[in-house]
């Protein structure tokens, strides 16, 4: 269930709109750009109240301008990031080089083991947990 996080985890809260980005459109090679998944961690639902988990994924631009935006940070949830690897997989199917997401199944129950063994653990532990060490 994704509602059960501990007391002591870190709620985080990513704004519901995007951020404004400087990005010129005929020039930009998405690429080269890196992105990196650096974390999963709790966030309230605006619209439920629930606690849900959230990957928090780092995007760089390598050949941003000057005045352009060279980094951000974005947070979706583990249905949004599926149907994306899942979109990937189909349009570029072997010529991908990146670890496959764990199924929610393993995401939450990981996470609970590990609260359970460490007292005051929060979600970010979720990451030591081999299967969810994502390859960069």
């Amino acid at each position: 269930d994704e509602d059960d996080v501990s007391a002591s985890a870190s709620i985080i809260d990513c704004p519901n709109s995007e951020p404004a980005f400087v990005i010129d459109k005929e020039t930009r090679n998405i690429n080269l750009w890196k992105v990196n998944v650096s974390k999963i961690q709790p966030m309230r639902d605006n619209t439920t109240g629930r606690t849900i988990y959230v990957y928090v994924i780092d995007v760089e631009r390598t050949e941003a301008k000057e005045k352009e935006t060279k980094s951000w940070s974005i947070c979706r949830r583990f249905s949004e990031f599926y149907v994306l690897e899942m979109k990937l997989l189909e349009f570029h199917g072997d010529s991908l080089r990146f670890t496959l997401l764990p199924p929610r199944k393993t995401l939450l129950l990981a996470s609970h083991h590990k609260k359970s063994r460490i007292p005051g653990a929060t979600s970010s532990v979720v990451l030591d947990v081999p299967v969810l060490a994502l390859q960069t």
